[in-house]
């Protein structure tokens, strides 16, 4: 009971970022085996989910950020601001976009007050608009939750870089280029004009005068029409000529670079569990897996959002292990579960039909494409 003159301290409001401080856990982490880590089991690949927010989610993450705002908080105010401006960007930039496309089919079907005046653009302006308000064009980001997975390394790491090249042909700019450096385009002109009316004494005259009579030889020897003109039937002159002097015409052909390769990263894992407590982690493990490759309905199943994003670390005694390279975060793309061993289903005694052996087979692709830097950063 309180005493005359004592105050009673009013519990102080919580704002938004410390509730968030006590409501945070520990991150529950699925092990198999289960002693993995542990001076038997050295060697680990962790996986760590980042699922994208809801249209709900974000909604709740800005009004907490501009309660701190109106409290004073001046980074988030400063987050407030930066979010209305990208916001504001979408919104044009999806103005566009959508303009041809839905503007001009509500124009079509009749809806003129969505397109103003019949206007693909305004159209698309104010699809973006209701879009927007229904949260579809809000920047979505990728919230760790509070479950990972912590598994044997099933083969030798391995990493695989490629990238993509087109042939181009520089042909014609290139032997151009070095015809009049050589001296012998107008000398190459004559001889081609010699040919075409049958002097081919004139033409080797050319060749002869031009200083550069190999070289022009060659270009005598790729004309399709001399061996038939001079009566040598499919006598293959030019193979000839090439034989002899040992040389080609070089095709000016060069290799232009196009893009990096995505890296896919594929684990194989058999699953034999030895006690309960290892049978409901490889449960939680295939469950997990298997939830976060889907993508997940979004504003009334309107949209979906992206599925979810694993980062993948090689660790040496729960710590990340320098020696290999890193993995830019992943989508998963391939997952298979066989619940078995060799084709036969076979499960646990008394355990209400568990499967005493799960093979899971998955393929990750990395969602960015790797640059120098990135590369020096250890990927």
């Amino acid at each position: 009971m309180a005493k005359e003159g004592d105050t009673k301290e009013t519990p102080k409001s919580t704002d938004a970022a410390t509730e968030k401080k006590k409501k945070k856990q520990r991150t529950k982490l699925y092990r198999y085996p289960s002693n993995i880590g542990s001076d038997e089991q050295p060697h680990a690949i962790n996986f760590f989910i980042f699922k994208t927010e809801s249209a709900a989610e974000v909604k709740s993450r800005q009004e907490a950020t501009e309660k701190l705002a109106n409290e004073g908080d001046e980074s988030a105010g400063e987050k407030v601001k930066l979010e209305n401006d990208r916001q504001s960007f979408l919104g044009k930039v999806a103005a566009v976009g959508f303009g041809a496309f839905v503007g001009s089919s509500v124009a079509a079907s009749g809806g003129g007050k969505l397109a103003v005046g019949g206007s693909a653009v305004a159209g698309g302006a104010a699809a973006a608009g209701l879009f927007s308000k229904a949260g579809a064009m809000q920047t979505r980001t990728t919230q760790k939750i509070d479950s990972a997975i912590s598994l044997y390394i099933p083969n030798s790491p391995q990493a695989k870089y490629g990238a993509e090249f087109n042939v181009e042909d520089l042909g014609t700019l290139m032997g151009g280029g070095l015809a009049d450096e050589l001296g012998i385009g107008a000398t190459g002109s004559s001889m081609k004009t010699k040919l075409a009316a049958g002097d081919f004494s004139g033409a080797a005259a050319a060749a002869a005068e031009s200083g550069a009579g190999s070289a022009i030889a060659r270009q005598m020897a790729n004309t399709a029409d001399i061996p038939k003109a001079i009566g040598l039937g499919d006598v293959n002159v030019g193979g000839a000529i090439r034989a002899s002097t040992r040389t080609i015409t070089n095709p000016y052909k060069e290799q232009i670079f196009q893009t990096m390769g995505f890296r896919s990263f594929a684990f194989q894992y058999k699953f034999a569990p030895r006690n309960e407590k290892e049978l409901s982690d490889v449960m939680n493990i295939v469950n997990l897996f298997k939830s976060h490759m889907h993508p997940e309905r979004d504003l009334g199943g309107l949209f979906f959002t992206f599925p979810s994003e694993f980062k993948i670390e090689y660790v040496y005694k729960n710590r990340e292990n320098s020696y290999l390279n890193k993995i830019a975060p992943c989508f998963l793309t391939d997952l298979s579960i066989d619940y078995g061993s060799g084709g036969t289903f076979t499960t646990f005694k008394d355990a209400r039909g568990a499967p005493s052996e799960i093979t899971m087979s998955m393929a990750f692709r990395e969602t960015e494409l790797l640059t120098r830097s990135r590369i020096e950063e250890g990927y």
